[in-house]
């Protein structure tokens, strides 16, 4: 028996990519809901793309504008960039307040996966931090027929781990030790 019909298109989406960097992370598979792991003290790092999927073919980005909030006490982030064909009417990196922005207004709509941003992330210290991406500005999220997408970022994040094994975890395993040691010499 052959089964016949079309197949149904995605709908469009925003999406966390990590790629490259220290680790071993694929650009173009999503790790949006997802995580990442970095060791700070082997000064891991990785790129991030944020991308909107599955954009319609013909009604394609033409404006876009989103902010991601990030814990600066154990990140910190750089080489912000965009590649899509318009211009940046903000690009901000805030290191002290843990904020990246990027509002682009486009010049040819792309359809199909558009990044809409490329950044770095390194690490600094220990932690687990959520990203969050939202929009920056309302009505700065349009398709080339000005269908608003901004609604498309609520609750799009994804988590950093940074986990080398803390030198507390040390200084508590060596105190049990000797607390054991203490206990043995105490009964013989």
């Amino acid at each position: 028996a052959f089964g016949f019909g079309t197949a149904a298109s995605a709908a469009m989406s925003i999406e966390i990519d990590f790629w490259g960097g220290t680790t071993d992370k694929l650009q173009g598979d999503y790790d949006t809901g997802g995580e990442v792991t970095l060791d700070y003290t082997k000064q891991e790092w990785v790129m991030v793309d944020i991308v909107a999927a599955d954009v319609p073919d013909g009604n394609g980005v033409s404006l876009f504008s989103w902010i991601l909030n990030f814990d600066p006490s154990n990140m910190q982030i750089s080489m912000l960039s965009t590649t899509f064909p318009g211009f940046a009417t903000e690009n901000e990196i805030d290191n002290t307040a843990g904020t990246v922005k990027l509002e682009v207004l486009g010049t040819t709509p792309p359809d199909g996966t558009v990044v809409l941003g490329t950044f770095r992330i390194d690490c600094t210290a220990i932690s687990i931090d959520q990203l969050l991406i939202a929009q920056l500005s309302d009505n700065n999220n349009l398709l080339a027929d000005g269908t608003d997408f901004s609604g498309l970022y609520e609750g799009v994040t994804a988590r950093v781990n940074q986990v080398p094994i803390p030198a507390a975890a040390w200084l508590l395993g060596s105190g049990l030790l000797g607390l054991v040691a203490i206990r043995r010499k105490k009964k013989s």
